[in-house]
């Protein structure tokens, strides 16, 4: 009886001390989401968790750190990259007597055949050497839920986060809004539509450049580097919200309430 007695009072020790740890914890990070949440000011109608305000607190040029099995796939294309470098200094060096380079210079990518036996069996020994490295495991900067919270946010289609104009705040506003303020700008006078398709303007413009090209007005670089571009599309605009110039109660209440219910109107730059 009393080896039972020792066990189950032993058993509530760790049920409390374990409890007592996972309260401390939580403490803890309402404490950093309290202390982040006047670097986040939400304009939407989401309601933002603790792990949500703990991440978007930390800041838009915050980078999470990669997964690990991207790491020896980037460090084998770096290598590629490399190797590339290498057979092209030995086969072509000292042969192009012109040391400026053409401010306009396009990398052509072009892989070089084999080096010499010394210089493709030190590539080869590199490579397996990389690929025998073992990746060691690295901290997270996220927590799990913090994880879980960046995937929710980014697979979240109704709103928009941005950083705001002039500031360094994390502001979250409706998507609605943001394309209602943008299309507001767009049919302001700064702004005249186009009705020319796009296809005309890039057919208008590699006429241009091909009529300089043979007048002898540009060189041969640059008029490849004008000719590469085939890929020819719409430019994008994106806004900033200027929350320097909301009313300061409704910052403040923002700030306080981690929320703004209602319909206001987002200046955006």
């Amino acid at each position: 009886m009393a080896n039972r007695s020792f066990k189950k009072s032993d058993k509530k020790k760790k049920c409390r001390k374990r409890d007592k740890l996972r309260s401390q914890i939580k403490n803890k990070k309402a404490t950093r989401a309290e202390s982040c949440r006047k670097f986040v000011l939400n304009l939407s109608t989401k309601s933002l968790t603790n792990n949500e305000i703990l991440l978007l607190g930390k800041g838009m040029k915050f980078i999470p750190n990669p997964k690990r099995n991207n790491i020896r796939k980037q460090i084998l294309m770096d290598f590629n990259e490399l190797t590339r470098k290498m057979k092209c200094k030995f086969h072509y060096s000292g042969k192009n007597t012109n040391k400026h380079i053409h401010p306009l210079y396009l990398q052509s990518g072009h892989i070089p055949p084999r080096g010499n036996v010394a210089l493709e069996n030190y590539l080869i020994d590199t490579k397996l050497d990389i690929s025998k490295l073992e990746v060691k495991q690295f901290r997270d900067n996220l927590s799990k839920l913090e994880r879980k919270a960046l995937i929710e946010l980014k697979h979240n289609d109704s709103i928009y986060i941005s950083k705001a104009d002039k500031n360094n705040t994390t502001v979250i506003v409706n998507k609605i809004d943001y394309i209602k303020a943008g299309t507001s700008n767009l049919n302001s006078n700064h702004y005249l539509k186009i009705n020319e398709p796009t296809t005309n303007v890039v057919k208008s413009i590699k006429d241009i450049v091909e009529n300089l090209y043979r007048k002898k007005e540009i060189d041969s670089q640059t008029y490849n580097f004008l000719k590469s571009n085939n890929e020819s599309k719409h430019g994008h605009m994106y806004l900033l919200p200027k929350i320097h110039k909301i009313n300061l109660e409704l910052i403040n209440e923002a700030f306080r309430d981690g929320q703004i219910v209602g319909n206001i109107n987002i200046l955006t730059d």
